[in-house]
């Protein structure tokens, strides 16, 4: 953690054996999710998530497996709740296993449980954006082409948006939650949410 005002180091925390590869603050400014893959000599390649309390400092729940082995935790967004969080994973997998079946993930974050899963073709998760009200969850993966609105509870898609060219995009929601803004190569195209 740093001072935004001098960038000055102010704690850190190891969390090795995890590799970290995303992190997210719960909207209160509470709780940290980190996530990512375990890796090292004798540890078990696991994707795992670490919830911190980022008033201790310390790692108050430790969620595996949260996809099928060797495949990396590479997105993780907070509902506003504090308690439900989504987790997106790669469209490969390490050592040639196949990709996983369900590249996002809902999450109860105080217990690990999975609450919904997405089924879809594998691909990269390049953005999980939960709009600030909850009544969105914005998602992108580059194989699919496509940003997908699904609601608050991740249960009904409710618009894909083809990007042209796929590749390299991202995806923001705005403080208020009404306009979604989403950047290609050369441009950002901004959409109203209704």
């Amino acid at each position: 953690m740093h001072r935004t005002d001098t960038w000055e180091v102010l704690w850190s925390l190891n969390v090795l054996p995890l590799f970290p590869q995303t992190l997210s603050i719960s909207k209160d400014g509470k709780l940290a999710a980190v996530g990512g893959l375990t890796n090292g000599r004798g540890v078990e390649r696991k994707s795992r998530i670490l919830i911190i309390r980022l008033s201790t400092h310390e790692i108050i729940r430790t969620l595996d497996n949260v996809f099928p082995p060797k495949a990396p935790v590479t997105r993780v967004s907070w509902h506003p709740d504090g308690i439900h969080l989504a987790a997106g994973t790669t469209g490969s997998s390490i050592d040639g296993l196949p990709p996983p079946p369900e590249p996002v993930e809902i999450l109860d974050a105080t217990t690990g449980r999975v609450v919904v899963s997405e089924s879809a073709p594998p691909t990269e998760i390049d953005g999980l954006n939960y709009s600030p009200d909850g009544r969105y969850l914005v998602e992108n993966g580059d194989f699919w082409k496509t940003v997908r609105i699904w609601d608050g509870e991740h249960r009904n898609l409710l618009q894909e948006i083809p990007v042209h060219p796929p590749e390299s995009f991202a995806v923001t929601v705005s403080s208020d939650s009404r306009y979604l803004a989403v950047s290609d190569r050369d441009r950002v195209t901004v959409w109203q949410l209704q």
